[in-house]
């Protein structure tokens, strides 16, 4: 008779058809951040499925927890996640499965996430009788916009309980059979910002009658980069990028008010998540006060870094050298 390892290795291979079905249909029916609610339908009709001993609530509008306890005893409560949004993309490929939702795409992989951890939750209600303690399948909207749905689910008690807790991330840059990870800090914190730069508008004939924010506002952008070249030491730099830069009405002679400038910052390390929204701040203020101008700051939802925990790696490391083809080693 073959062993439970054996028997779990045979269902996931099973599986996998069905795997690709998920998948294909919530790449063709996207939902974007907070909007998860076709995907929260589809994905709890087919928990429904699999065992009525699967005890599935919603601990936001547009979350899943799917619980399943072992038949075999008592034992740590392990949770396992994927995420469920998709991106304001307009999808440009020729696929059966392409998106029907027009401005809507499943670019990050969240599909492929969501229809791995039905996959996961098939084959382990397979052998609950087998199983010691509990599984938490955790299917999270909002993983890419603000407010962060992580921190939804948090606040609405989704871990309370959890002893452990798994996840992964597609990634095209590594051959397929490949895993990497790393203990510690595994992603970096995201900080975006969004500074104001208040000017004097005026006529463009008369520039020396304003403060025109737009040459403030490009003076700011430019020295932004000193924090990451200059002020903070190599090993703990951030990334700091400015991705928008508005200004004016469209009119060819008329200097404005103001200007916005909106970004983000990455940070790997301690330093760098307190450092560089500090360091950001004092550089636009003291550029716009040479021009006599003034900032001000609004600093959306800090995501902050993910961190893996020493044990829990220890363990994904050991199935994976396991089960893949290749490992890589710690990523550094």
């Amino acid at each position: 008779m073959p062993s439970l390892k054996e028997q779990l290795d045979q269902m996931v291979k099973e599986v996998q058809p069905q795997v690709i079905e998920w998948r294909r249909h919530i790449h063709a029916h996207p939902c974007l951040s907070h909007q998860e609610g076709p995907t929260v339908a589809y994905v709890q009709d087919i928990l429904r499925s699999f065992s009525d001993k699967l005890i599935i609530t919603n601990p936001t509008e547009h979350s899943i927890l799917a619980d399943l306890k072992g038949g075999a005893g008592e034992g740590p409560m392990i949770a396992l996640r994927a995420d469920m949004d998709a991106l304001p993309l307009e999808e440009l490929t020729d696929v059966p499965f392409k998106s029907q939702n027009p401005g809507v795409m499943h670019a990050c992989g969240h599909d492929t996430h969501t229809a791995m951890l039905l996959g996961a939750a098939k084959v382990l209600c397979a052998v609950q009788d087998k199983m010691k303690g509990t599984v938490r399948f955790v299917f999270q909207h909002s993983e890419e916009a603000s407010p962060s749905g992580a921190k939804q689910m948090v606040a609405a008690g989704a871990m309370q309980g959890v002893d452990m807790v798994f996840g992964l991330h597609n990634d095209p840059s590594l051959a397929v059979g490949r895993a990497s990870s790393r203990p510690g800090i595994a992603s970096s914190a995201v900080i975006d910002f969004n500074i104001t730069v208040h000017g004097k508008g005026g006529h463009a004939s008369a520039p020396q009658l304003c403060t025109d924010p737009i040459v403030i506002a490009s003076d700011i952008v430019m020295n932004l980069q000193t924090i990451v070249s200059r002020r903070i030491a190599a090993s703990k730099v951030p990334v700091i990028s400015v991705t928008t830069l508005q200004a004016g009405t469209g009119s060819f002679n008329v200097i404005p008010d103001t200007a916005n400038i909106r970004g983000t910052i990455r940070a790997l390390s301690d330093e760098g998540e307190r450092d560089a929204p500090r360091m950001l701040e004092k550089t636009a203020n003291a550029i716009a006060g040479l021009y006599g101008a003034t900032c001000t700051f609004d600093w959306p939802e800090v995501v902050y870094s993910m961190r893996n925990d020493p044990k829990c790696f220890e363990i994904m490391k050991k199935v994976c050298m396991e089960k893949l083809v290749r490992w890589p080693g710690v990523v550094h």
